[in-house]
């Protein structure tokens, strides 16, 4: 009978220790999951599932009586816990890796992308130049822009009432690059207040977007080559002292200047 007894003590204090044991199992199990941080939708709802059913089995084992088959059963769940929490572990590391390997990708590709944008960029720059040297390449010159205030007699003369007519001289400069044939030079005389000196108020054409008026227009054969104009403002009672300017344009943009003070 003693040993019945002893029996009897002995198998219920070895399934305590077994109960406790799958505690502390389902306790790790427990720990591994809420360890991990997933943000793939399959993921979480496998680690949800399995939490759930973490918390049943040990809400199981702890009303479980002195019954070594029941926890047996409980060992043998647990253990298949165990290999779905093992290959949980191995999906989450799995798609660390992958996104490591994609955010690593995509750090490379908008590296590459920034340097596309910085070359693109460069090659606009030099595309918006060349435009510039060619559009300036294109433009015609004048040198040697002299402007003169002429008496009735064709002499100079720098006293404003005595001024007759006012005689704009320049050298247009041979340019290769331009089509030949005929090009009309605006000149603008622009005394000290700012009006504008002109036969008629009909005289404008555009500049830089803009109606603005000139003085006189010559047109003149061009051919590629240097060429002299001269172009004459017959003077009225506009002419008074101060300081005249003289700007000379071709095709809306300005192509020489020069400039006369009058006593």
């Amino acid at each position: 009978m003693q040993q019945v007894i002893y029996f009897y003590k002995a198998t219920k204090q070895a399934n305590n220790l077994k109960k406790d044991s799958l505690l502390q199992k389902l306790d790790s199990l427990e720990r591994v999951y809420l360890s991990t941080v997933a943000d793939n939708e399959g993921l979480i709802a496998e680690r949800d599932s399995a939490l759930k059913k973490i918390d049943k089995l040990r809400a199981s084992v702890n009303r479980m009586s002195n019954d070594s088959r029941k926890l047996k059963d409980a060992e043998i769940l647990i253990a298949g816990l165990q290999q779905t929490a093992m290959q949980y572990v191995k999906q989450l590391d799995s798609l660390i890796v992958l996104n490591k390997q994609l955010t690593e990708q995509n750090t490379q590709l908008s590296t590459e992308v920034e340097e596309i944008k910085k070359v693109d960029a460069e090659k606009t720059q030099q595309l918006e130049q060349l435009s510039v040297k060619v559009e300036k390449a294109q433009q015609l010159k004048a040198f040697n822009v002299i402007s003169l205030p002429l008496a009735e007699n064709s002499k100079p003369k720098f006293k404003a009432k005595k001024v007759a007519k006012i005689k704009t001289s320049a050298t247009i400069g041979e340019n290769v690059v331009i089509d030949p044939g005929k090009k009309e030079i605006y000149m603008r005389i622009t005394r000290s207040d700012g009006a504008v000196l002109s036969s008629t108020a009909d005289n404008s054409f555009t500049y830089e977007g803009e109606k603005i008026m000139f003085t006189e227009m010559k047109e003149i054969d061009y051919n590629n080559k240097e060429v002299n104009v001269d172009i004459f403002y017959k003077a009225n009672d506009d002419i008074t002292p101060g300081t005249y300017k003289i700007v000379l344009f071709h095709d809306g943009k300005e192509i020489g200047n020069t400039s006369f003070v009058l006593n």
